[in-house]
């Protein structure tokens, strides 16, 4: 695998580790390679490659192997984050310009803020506000827009 797929992989892979998205709302725990992973579905399947999907008339036809992930803010499925690639890296890549895309970009300060405003008090309250600063601005609307919560039906 060459340098550039490995380091863009790489990347990739901190910045969704690190993504406040996947911190559940209510706890004040600071994002971790574990909460990621926790809101992260992988399958592995194969697909016919002339149409990247799954053929279920023709089996014979599913040659290609492909890395499919699902995932969502904690305890949720958000349906514009599905994606998939040819191997685990390429997937993890296009999760994470989605993330980026529909939950933006977070600013490294955040867990100093986060970490000093813990320290001086640790009241509920100003737990709750802390989580609420560093939520995305689209945080309040996702629920209109196709996040589906654990136990939720897709409409």
């Amino acid at each position: 695998m060459d340098t550039i797929l490995m380091n863009s992989f790489y990347n990739a892979f901190k910045f969704l580790s690190k993504h406040p998205m996947f911190v559940p709302e209510n706890e004040y725990f600071f994002p971790s390679i574990d909460r990621f992973l926790s809101c992260l579905y992988i399958e592995v399947v194969k697909v016919d490659p002339k149409t990247k999907s799954t053929d279920l008339k023709d089996e014979s036809n599913n040659t290609a192997v492909r890395v499919w992930l699902e995932c969502g803010p904690y305890g949720s499925h958000d349906l514009r984050l599905d994606c998939g690639g040819e191997n685990f890296e390429e997937a993890i890549i296009i999760l994470a310009d989605r993330v980026r895309e529909y939950y933006g970009d977070y600013p490294e300060s955040i867990y100093k803020r986060n970490s000093q405003q813990a320290s001086k008090n640790s009241s509920v309250q100003n737990v709750k506000d802390a989580i609420a600063e560093r939520r995305h601005p689209k945080a309040d609307v996702l629920n209109d827009v196709g996040i589906i919560g654990l136990g939720d039906e897709p409409n």
